[in-house]
């Protein structure tokens, strides 16, 4: 779980938008982190790795398990025992889950990012970074991007969701952010390019002034 670093229990969530290639993953070192999908690329020693789709994990489990240090979290009951991977129940619902073992989809449709905010916050983070949570489609005006992508590798392979319906992830993240300001949670949206208006946007380098030494 998430061994915090400072009395705000701040916690780092690293999506797999279209900025979130321009991470500088040294900012973050040592820094209690959760990674979405692919986005345990940009940060292999994340502590954690959160992924809904068993599909999505049959296909990477294998690099994972190569080279992935973290704890690996699905809601998908049948990947979590066909991998071995540690599971939390999803509930197809808006806001913020407070039950232990319990997140919410973020919306009727969902999305990965919503869920590990509530996994973060299940774990007793009540200080949210958030990288790479675009929430649209790429437009070719940041570094490394060619325009036209959803995520910062392109598309999902082949057998796995694409075309993301984002206007509705937007939507039902709404309630997810009451939630959060209820339960005095602070959220800085450090993502370059967001269509999130829920929470205050900043650059990565201002909250995280410098890495914690690794222990």
């Amino acid at each position: 779980r998430l061994q915090f670093r400072d009395d705000r229990n701040t916690c780092i969530i690293v999506a797999s938008g279209p900025t979130a290639g321009d991470l500088d993953a040294e900012l973050i070192r040592g820094w209690p982190t959760v990674v979405v999908n692919d986005a345990w690329h940009l940060v292999p020693t994340a502590t954690c790795l959160y992924a809904a789709d068993g599909r999505w994990w049959k296909i990477h489990i294998a690099a994972i398990r190569t080279g992935f240090t973290g704890e690996c979290w699905t809601q998908d009951a049948g990947a979590a025992k066909d991998f071995g991977l540690k599971y939390v129940e999803g509930q197809r619902a808006e806001g913020l889950s407070r039950k232990a073992g319990v997140i919410r989809y973020g919306g009727m449709l969902g999305n990965s990012g919503a869920q590990a905010i509530n996994l973060a916050y299940l774990f007793g983070a009540r200080r949210l970074i958030l990288v790479g949570f675009d929430m649209r489609w790429s437009d070719g005006t940041h570094s490394g991007d060619r325009g036209g992508r959803e995520h910062f590798f392109g598309a999902h392979l082949k057998g796995l969701n694409n075309s993301s319906a984002y206007s509705s992830f937007v939507r039902g993240m709404g309630q997810m952010a009451v939630d959060l300001h209820m339960d005095r949670v602070e959220v800085i949206n450090c993502s370059a390019v967001s269509a999130l208006p829920y929470w205050p946007k900043k650059r990565l380098a201002e909250v995280i002034e410098c890495p914690v030494p690794t222990v």
